[in-house]
């Protein structure tokens, strides 16, 4: 025995899987082709990043945290 040949199902999420990647990588290619003309500005993306990247202490930071601290030396 062994898996049907024919199995439709099979078909539809690699071409689906195959699709996505191909999108994938058209995106990427004009994102690199803008970004190598200096046209960066013209990509609008929803993603907002900050500035300068930096790591931040939130004020009041967990309970678990606190006994932590004082329990190690």
């Amino acid at each position: 025995m062994g898996f049907p040949v024919g199995y439709t199902e099979v078909f539809l999420p690699k071409l689906f899987v195959h699709t996505l990647s191909f999108l994938g990588f058209i995106r990427n290619l004009i994102s690199a082709l803008f970004d190598f003309m200096g046209l960066t500005n013209f990509l609008e993306t929803d993603a907002v990043w900050p500035e300068n990247p930096t790591r931040t202490t939130p004020e009041h930071p967990p309970v678990s945290a606190l006994l932590i601290r004082e329990i190690l030396p």
